[in-house]
């Protein structure tokens, strides 16, 4: 029981995490365009 729920609570963690780069990414893509 506990093991499928571990792996899904990496799965997301790594999910936010590729979310937050990305985001990140497109921040600064945007202040050099601006510049």
């Amino acid at each position: 029981m506990s093991l499928p729920s571990l792996v899904e609570t990496e799965n997301l963690q790594s999910i936010s995490f590729a979310t937050y780069y990305y985001y990140l990414i497109g921040q600064i893509r945007q202040f050099f365009l601006a510049l």
